[in-house]
């Protein structure tokens, strides 16, 4: 059987979409001060020698590679752990895992959310390992092939960021968008951020740039989970991208 599905955009958040552009870990660290530039410039010759296996065919390699040197999903020593001390890398105010991050569980099994999510009795699990196997190869090939359609397709997107993140910086983000070659990509090149403020005005929440549909948020004060670190601006952000309101 197959469902027709009313498909009108994408919204997402913090995703590694381009590698080959994203990659800039030692620069971005030390920007805000966590390595020197010894370290700095060791780790862009690492994150070099991964895009070089990605331009190659050789992802799971390269992933590996992204792995051990900041992700940390199988690696469980990585090389930003050993050099900073940060056993977290998804929010650099923390240098461990909040307490209260996992909470969501919970949530996620009562039935009134099991029934809106389709996912019937089936068993809920965070073994995130599995997944990280099961994709090894695909984690660092580009998605822009696949953006670029829907954009020239007319479909909506909204691309958000955390300024916080480590993993994948907002600075990587903004520049595989400003590299992506579509058919706006000059109006993408010259259009100029404006500031996001709250329905009410009276906070300041981010930062936006829109060229038809295709929209970039940096949330302010998150990381790469920015439904936690920002519940009330990720629903502000979200409802209005749904609805087609400000600040789209």
């Amino acid at each position: 059987m197959r469902v027709k599905i009313n498909f009108q955009g994408i919204a997402y958040g913090n995703g590694l979409t381009d590698p080959v552009n994203m990659l800039g870990f030692g620069e971005f660290l030390y920007g805000i001060g966590l390595i020197d530039r010894i370290t700095a410039d060791y780790m862009t010759r690492v994150a070099g020698v991964a895009v070089e296996h990605i331009r190659s065919g050789q992802t799971g390699l390269a992933t590996r590679i992204v792995d051990a040197l900041i992700a940390g999903i199988a690696s469980k020593d990585t090389f930003f752990k050993n050099v900073t001390g940060y056993e977290y890398c998804y929010n650099y105010l923390y240098d461990v895992e909040p307490s209260d991050i996992r909470d969501y569980k919970q949530f996620v099994i009562r039935p009134e959310v099991r029934r809106a999510l389709h996912v019937g009795q089936r068993d809920f699990s965070t073994k995130r390992d599995v997944v990280y196997e099961h994709f090894v190869e695909d984690f660092v090939r580009s998605a822009v092939p696949q953006l670029t359609v829907l954009l020239e397709k007319g479909y909506r997107v909204l691309v958000y960021s955390g300024p916080l993140d480590v993993c994948v910086p907002t600075t990587q983000t903004e520049q595989f968008l400003s590299r992506m070659s579509w058919s706006r990509a000059d109006r993408w090149a010259h259009a100029p951020q404006k500031i996001w403020r709250s329905v009410d005005g009276k906070k300041l929440l981010g930062y936006k740039k829109t060229v038809d549909n295709l929209s970039f948020v940096v949330v302010r004060n998150s990381g790469h989970m920015v439904p936690y670190d920002q519940p009330e601006a990720m629903l502000e952000l979200l409802t209005a991208f749904i609805d087609r309101t400000t600040p789209f």
